[in-house]
């Protein structure tokens, strides 16, 4: 089995500490990484300008249900909450982008 990661450094250390007998890791050159990983062409970019359109969709919301609430209020997002703009911003993330990233890289 052949497993390719980039060159950041909390992946190197786990790695050398294990004793892998049937895995060859193999670290890609920190100039190759955009060539070789499509997220890093777009599909992060894309997913986070969903994630702050709609983070800003749900502050402004907030703020109009109840104007007397502080800017840390509004801008206080508890986890849960997070993680279902996280969820729904990547299901806004269309399938015809993922294929052109993967196509560009």
């Amino acid at each position: 089995i052949l497993l390719l990661l980039d060159n950041f450094p909390s992946h190197k250390a786990p790695v050398k500490t294990l004793n892998l007998t049937n895995i060859d890791v193999y670290f890609i050159p920190p100039n190759l990484t955009s060539h070789l990983q499509p997220c890093d062409v777009g599909i992060i970019a894309t997913w986070k300008a969903h994630y702050q359109h709609d983070t800003i969709s749900l502050v402004i919301s907030k703020y109009k249900d109840n104007p007397q609430m502080s800017a840390k209020e509004v801008y206080c997002l508890p986890l849960l909450e997070a993680m279902k703009v996280a969820d729904l911003s990547w299901k806004n993330v269309s399938c015809k982008k993922t294929l052109n990233c993967w196509k560009h890289t």
